[in-house]
């Protein structure tokens, strides 16, 4: 007998294997134990503490026990609860590897009773993982309660035996509707565009006013019957709609009313389908934003005028200065003019503008003036009104009695001085019916026709003697001489 177990002894030592329940125990196990009816019942202790080293003294790296006692969580020392623990030499701790209920713990000793599965953390949270819509139309057969993160709709997705939705109520999320197998529906496009254009710049480049009214057009759309479209508008930085997308708070319908915050902004729009079935919505489509930015009083503006309309004299680009008095909204500088005049008493020709007769839709420079039709209709309609037609929308030649508080220093010191100092009522002389230009020094320094206050009888024009030294208002009879102008609208 002795001898036997000295041979055992040896072939332990020799193949460092054992096997319990089997002769050939397998060649990657220390020790392979078999069976069907019994277990392995490990040393069984009674921890303290997770940190405690008494009752199984110094033990080694990844020792493992079963603890048999409950210990309660202190402010100092970590409670224990029965399971299995192993020492983490590292950590000076016993960590449990998982309680008897089957429950894990990630980053804490103790899991929550109620929960398979406890993480515990102050400064990370948990990663679901992330989809786009595409990828989870394409998962097979998830079963409920499968959660997901969607990268095309920003929420957290559960399956509910039917349909992926969003975790939260949202008066958009709460329409994503995802099954998988189900292609989500799809526009080829959407554009925007102005609705009202009673109130817009007609010629190229076209400016949006502040008070219109933009409307989004959506095309293409497939997939299943087509339910609601949700609608967002964006402002822009740049008209390719690159630059600082801002979308526009509670601006979700389908059209949108221009305001004072979107002044200087490029305005866009996005269209997303829905399906009144299976998987919805779909992917959110851009419309190329508004090809200028939203214009309002104060701001600059460039027209292209174009001689073969019979309005402008030549073609061309010109920008305009705008300033807001009394709830108008002026040109700062003759219509036709490449710039404001910097003081009242210049001449220059490029400061004078274009010339018009009262009632004349078309436009003369200096130079092109040729010859003159006379007429006996002294009232500015729109059909001939020159502010209305190069401009478009509400601007019109201003009335007699707004322009005259501007140009007489009698009764009205404050406009008379804003008129000189801020709109640079200036010499720009007027063109006879000989064609000869009477400019600086002339009893009509400065004309400016005006609309007649709806009197019907007379064409009035505004002078001033050179010395810019304007007496009382001067009405002028002789329709047939040319003047420059200025326009002025009303603030949107």
């Amino acid at each position: 007998m002795f001898i036997l177990l000295l041979l055992a002894a040896g072939s332990i030592s020799v193949h460092a294997q054992q096997g319990f329940g089997t002769n050939s125990p397998h060649p990657s196990a220390v020790v392979d134990m078999k069976s069907d009816n019994k277990g392995v019942l490990l040393p069984r202790v009674n921890l303290k503490s997770t940190t405690d080293v008494i009752t199984v003294l110094d033990p080694a790296d990844h020792l493992v026990v079963f603890n048999a006692a409950v210990v309660a969580t202190t402010a100092t020392v970590g409670g224990v609860t029965p399971g299995l623990y192993y020492w983490d030499k590292l950590a000076k701790a016993w960590v449990r590897e998982q309680s008897s209920s089957g429950a894990v713990g990630i980053n804490t000793a103790t899991p929550d009773a109620s929960a398979m599965l406890d993480i515990s953390s102050t400064t990370q949270g948990l990663l679901p993982p992330r989809m786009t819509t595409e990828q989870i139309v394409a998962i097979a057969n998830p079963d409920a309660g499968l959660m997901v993160y969607n990268t095309d709709t920003h929420c957290l997705m559960f399956y509910n035996n039917t349909a992926f939705k969003c975790t939260y109520a949202n008066s958009t999320l709460s329409q994503v509707n995802i099954v998988p197998g189900d292609a989500a529906p799809t526009f080829d496009g959407v554009t925007n565009a102005i609705e009202n254009m009673s109130n817009t710049v007609p010629k190229p480049p076209s400016y949006p006013y502040v008070g219109e009214t933009v409307a989004a057009t959506p095309t293409g759309y497939k997939g299943n019957t087509q339910g609601p479209t949700i609608y967002q508008w964006f402002r822009y930085d740049d008209a390719a709609g690159t630059v600082n997308r801002t979308a526009i708070i509670g601006a979700t319908a389908s059209t949108y009313k221009l305001t004072a915050a979107d002044a200087g902004k490029y305005i866009g729009v996005s269209a997303q389908p829905t399906a009144s079935s299976g998987t919805s919505p779909g992917f959110a489509v851009y419309a190329t934003p508004l090809t200028m930015p939203v214009w309002k009083c104060g701001m600059e503006f460039t027209m292209w005028h174009n001689s073969a309309g019979g309005v402008a004299p030549i073609t061309g680009d010109v920008k305009y200065k705008t300033v807001i008095h009394e709830g108008y909204c002026w040109l700062a500088q003759n219509l036709g003019a490449s710039d404001q005049a910097p003081t009242v008493d210049n001449a220059e020709e490029k400061y004078a503008g274009w010339y018009w007769q009262h009632n004349r839709s078309k436009g003369y420079t200096y130079k092109s003036q040729s010859s003159w039709s006379s007429g006996s209709d002294k009232s500015w309609a729109s059909s001939a009104d020159p502010c209305y037609l190069l401009l478009g929308g509400s601007w019109k030649v201003p009335s007699d009695n707004r322009l005259k508080d501007l140009i007489s220093p009698s009764g009205h010191g404050l406009d008379y001085y804003w008129g000189r100092t801020t709109l640079k009522l200036h010499y720009g002389g007027y063109i006879s019916t000989s064609g000869s230009k009477t400019g600086l020094g002339s009893k009509y320094g400065f004309g400016c026709y005006t609309a007649q206050g709806g009197l019907g009888t007379k064409a009035y024009a505004l002078v001033h003697s050179g010395t810019f030294n304007p007496g009382a208002y001067v009405d002028l009879d002789d329709v047939d001489y040319a003047y420059n102008l200025r326009c002025i609208c009303s603030i949107p």
